[in-house]
């Protein structure tokens, strides 16, 4: 198993005074980013809770278009267990979408395909969510099913605080 590549063309990051991670997590390869004392995040657990909502999807953002997967899904998460409704379901399609795209890194590509079609359910349920970030399922399907080229794994682009516009639950 080899190490994500960064993406070849990366995007304008949105949180750029935020330092990205030292190294992509894949499992069995990097020590854990919170268990392991030589994790890059070892020790910050939290290190985000004092941030507001639109900042914290902003760095998910950030991270998952620079292939931080793993990152993306735990700083999401934290979103996701503080949500409700159509915002709850949005952000733990989220959560499957990098963990698919991640999954399909490892060769497990059934696990994968599964978190994709769990996406597929999700967005389906927060509609409203999914079209104000344009969240394109076919391309996030075509690249865990075809698995095309690592540099077409989707990009997450919206108007810097989208967030704001979404009337996130306090």
């Amino acid at each position: 198993m080899l190490e994500i590549p960064p993406p070849k063309s990366p995007i304008p990051r949105r949180m750029p005074n935020i330092p990205l991670p030292r190294y992509r997590f894949v499992p069995k390869i990097h020590p854990h980013p919170l268990k392991n004392q030589n994790g890059h995040s070892f020790g910050k657990e939290g290190q985000w809770s004092n941030l507001s909502k639109n900042q914290r999807w902003d760095i998910g953002v950030d991270l998952f278009n620079n292939h931080y997967f793993w990152e993306a899904h735990e700083i999401w998460e934290g979103l996701w267990r503080e949500a409700v409704g159509q915002e709850r379901d949005f952000l733990q399609a989220m959560i499957f979408f990098s963990a698919s795209l991640l999954q399909e890194h490892m060769g497990r590509r059934t696990n994968a395909e599964k978190s994709i079609q769990r996406a597929q359910q999700l967005i389906t349920n927060s509609i409203k969510w999914s079209q104000k970030y344009n969240i394109n399922l076919v391309d996030f399907q075509r690249t865990i099913l075809t698995r095309e080229p690592e540099d077409n794994i989707p990009k997450l682009i919206t108007e810097q605080n989208a967030l704001l516009n979404l009337s996130f639950h306090s």
